[in-house]
């Protein structure tokens, strides 16, 4: 890309092409006023100090992120940060930063460097004239060399400027904000800086990724996929009581169906309790296993005039479990309903569906019981 020619240009300027060291070598060579050479030493002088400035700045922008990437930059890895920048926060080093690069110091060194280039060009001139033959000959030459240095290293300042603020600071702006935020890095800037946006990326996905399965597993029973205790406890404790119904169920005789066919049959017993129910309640109702042969049901934005629809509901789910399926024997549920109002906590609420389930039992279970104060169900 662009930015990329301008950064790789930059640095093959300053470690290899070198020209403008090699021009003051040329102008040494062919120029032998001594006030003019010094000049050109000055500016360039000038020049590696206005370097160091911006190795600087681009140092805080390598601290500001975190990463400590220095060796990736092998051009400023030699750059030591004062105790006082480096106690700076990520935000106040890439402010400062940006502000070495685009202030007034930083201005007035490029004027000095244009200066001592021009004043450079001035004694050249006044040596010429001194030798007005010599002058007539070279003048023109001269002229164009300097100026071509001039343009070049003002080219080299502006490229420099360029590409540490959109390959370098702007990126770790914004991957600064972007985390905060918590979005995905946008990959852009230098090649370094794209691959670690990039592994940043992938590596948040597989975390989001993790903590979705971890969350499940914590709240979730393995054997029937419903709700566990851990979940359970959370749910109830979060919805609106007063509008919400709660269904506790037993199946019925399942210590003995256990004794009799053997634990294996009766997880498979508990498998299809946790489907048929699955299969009977809404998607948004939360159906939890809590306890061994013991389950539980809370339906948000439920009040009684559905208590006729959940009796049939569940005196339904016993018809399909009575029927014998494959090396499954026939099983049944006793449940007990309870509706919340507004003086309810979930150890009130549960009494009274503890209570409904209670009176199912001791009808000769198989059955839906609401819970009424006038025990008229």
């Amino acid at each position: 890309t662009k930015e990329d020619n301008y950064y790789n240009s930059y640095f093959e300027e300053v470690n290899v092409n070198k020209r403008r060291e090699k021009a003051l070598d040329v102008i040494k060579e062919s120029v032998s006023d001594s006030e003019a050479i010094k000049d050109l030493e000055s500016a360039l002088n000038e020049s590696i100090e206005l370097m160091n400035t911006e190795y600087y700045a681009f140092m805080l922008v390598i601290k500001s992120s975190g990463l400590d990437n220095e060796e990736q930059y092998k051009e400023v890895s030699s750059v030591v940060l004062t105790e006082e920048d480096m106690a700076l926060s990520a935000s106040a080093k890439q402010e400062k930063a940006i502000n070495m690069v685009f202030s007034q110091e930083y201005n007035t060194s490029k004027e000095r460097i244009e200066e001592g280039v021009g004043n450079c060009i001035t004694k050249i001139i006044d040596y010429s004239n001194s030798d007005l033959h010599l002058a007539t000959r070279n003048l023109l030459a001269i002229m164009v060399f300097q100026l071509t240095m001039i343009a070049l290293l003002i080219v080299c300042l502006i490229v420099d400027v360029v590409t540490v603020y959109y390959k370098i600071v702007l990126p770790i702006d914004h991957s600064v904000e972007d985390i905060i935020q918590g979005h995905d890095l946008r990959v852009e800037g230098a090649k370094e800086f794209k691959a670690l946006s990039s592994i940043y990326n992938e590596t948040k996905k597989i975390n989001e990724t993790n903590n979705v399965r971890l969350t499940y597993e914590v709240e979730h029973d393995q054997l029937t996929g419903l709700y566990n205790r851990h979940g359970y406890d959370a749910l109830f404790h979060k919805l609106n009581l007063e509008h919400t119904a709660f269904i506790l169920i037993d199946v019925d005789n399942f210590k003995k169906i256990n004794d009799r066919y053997g634990h294996a049959v009766g997880d498979k017993i508990l498998k299809k309790v946790g489907n048929v129910l699955r299969k009977y309640f809404r998607s948004d109702d939360y159906l939890c296993r809590i306890g061994g042969d013991e389950f539980a049901i809370l339906l948000a934005n439920c009040s009684e005039e559905f208590a006729e629809q959940l009796k049939d509901k569940g005196n339904r789910i016993n018809v399909v479990l009575q029927t014998k399926e494959g090396e499954l024997p026939p099983v049944s549920l006793s449940i007990g309903v309870a509706f919340g109002n507004e003086y309810d906590d979930t150890d009130s609420l549960f009494k009274k569906a503890d209570m409904a389930l209670y009176e199912t039992k001791n009808a000769g279970r198989s059955g839906v019981t609401v819970f009424s104060t006038s025990s008229d169900n």
